[in-house]
């Protein structure tokens, strides 16, 4: 999906491989422990393409969204 990007390992809040074209998949789920309160467990996984033969490792990212309306 996406081209290597040379800039990539550069990227502070999802660093991809340089080298490797990648793919991004997004998983989340939505719990509403009270009317005004939302907390989302994600977790963004990056799939890559072999390069010269290797492929990079799978990066997996674990996240915690925690939404509050006022």
């Amino acid at each position: 999906m996406f081209d290597p990007n040379p800039e990539g390992d550069k990227v502070p809040y999802l660093a991809f491989d340089p080298g490797a074209a990648s793919n991004l998949a997004i998983l989340g789920l939505d719990f509403k422990p009270a009317e005004a309160v939302h907390v989302m467990p994600n977790l963004e996984i990056v799939f890559y393409d072999r390069v010269r033969g290797v492929r990079p490792d799978t990066d997996v990212i674990n996240r915690l969204t925690v939404y509050f309306a006022f």
